[in-house]
């Protein structure tokens, strides 16, 4: 008998990896549908590890006040800083980019619609900063996404939350912010007055594996510094799409950079050293509580162990595997029939 293709009336709708995703509210709910398929692919062997790595940017209306220099080493005093600054101002934009185990990177960048240019609180500064390097402030007030229904349609995606069976490593740069912000959304309320509450949130939505790159360098990497474009040039990682400055490609060149860090920072620090040596003394004290804290502090290093031998792993598998073929057999619109 003759085959024909017929089509599919269930076809699996997957994101297109290495581009922007731009979402407003009306195609909000079919790009968390694609988050979804693409964390929770039916009939993979491999669906709850399919992706493992997650990196987070957000872009916000600015600091309301400076910090006092002198206090930069007080780990409360960091987190009141942030958490006025959170609650008394709204977010602008959040990226988000996931990366697989075949080694594609999918990118969304939300545009939220709670920031008011004419009337709320923001850094004039700051402002025309994100002007300058393209945002639309109308066009997010007309068409962008209510933070209420973004964080609905997220705590149902898998993406965030102890009971998601998807473990994702968060990844951020300078996040406390991000992480403030992203935290502040997905509970509806404003931030604890105390970092302890903060930090348990943090671990209630993200899981206990979120790392900030930041504070990574400042402690394990000598001779790379500054902000995330010159780190990322220090270790020649160029940014694949769009600009600085905007949510989406300031989260891929995060997970990209961060990515290459594994690998410099890993190699061993003398010809004596066991690269597992190196890698418990680079999984020290760098996870992202820390980022408050200047002073050494207690970290699940065992943790922290198994998460970059997993990365390593993965790593040397992406070469292995042809994603685009996996892609057309699982997510095609039609199939086979006999």
């Amino acid at each position: 008998m003759q085959n024909h293709l017929v089509p599919n009336p269930h076809p699996i709708i997957l994101p297109v990896p290495g581009i922007i995703n731009r979402v407003w509210h009306k195609n909000l709910e079919s790009e968390f549908k694609k988050i979804r398929n693409l964390l929770f692919w039916p009939g993979e062997p491999h669906t709850h590890d399919r992706c493992f790595l997650a990196s987070i940017d957000t872009e916000f209306p600015g600091q309301l006040s400076e910090s006092d220099k002198g206090r930069l080493r007080e780990p409360q005093y960091n987190y009141e800083m942030m958490k006025n600054n959170v609650n008394a101002t709204n977010i602008i934009q959040l990226g988000l980019t996931l990366s697989d185990r075949f080694g594609n990177f999918y990118v969304w960048e939300f545009n939220f619609s709670d920031f008011d240019i004419e009337s709320d609180n923001q850094n004039k500064v700051s402002i025309e900063l994100l002007k300058t390097h393209g945002t639309d402030f109308q066009r997010n007030k007309k068409d962008g996404i209510p933070s209420s229904k973004f964080a609905e349609l997220c705590r149902g995606s898998g993406l965030v939350g102890n009971s998601s069976e998807v473990h994702l490593t968060w990844v951020g740069f300078q996040s406390s912010y991000d992480f403030g912000f992203f935290t502040k959304i997905l509970s509806g309320q404003k931030l604890p007055d105390n970092m302890h509450g903060f930090m348990r949130n943090v671990k209630n939505y993200f899981g206990p594996s979120v790392f900030d790159m930041k504070h990574m360098i400042t402690r394990f990497c000598s001779g790379i510094y500054g902000g995330l474009e010159k780190v990322a040039e220090t270790l020649g990682v160029a940014r694949a799409a769009g600009t600085s400055h905007m949510a989406g490609s300031d989260s891929l060149l995060t997970l990209q950079t961060f990515l290459k860090l594994i690998n410099v920072c890993l190699k061993p620090a003398d010809s004596n050293s066991s690269s597992i040596e190196t890698l418990q003394k680079f999984t020290m004290n760098m996870n992202f509580v820390n980022s408050f804290v200047s002073s050494r502090a207690p970290c699940d290093t065992g943790l922290a162990m198994q998460v970059f031998k997993m990365l390593i792993r993965l790593e040397e598998e992406r070469e292995k595997q042809n994603y685009f073929k996996l892609y057309s057999c699982q997510g095609a619109l039609y199939s086979l029939a006999s």
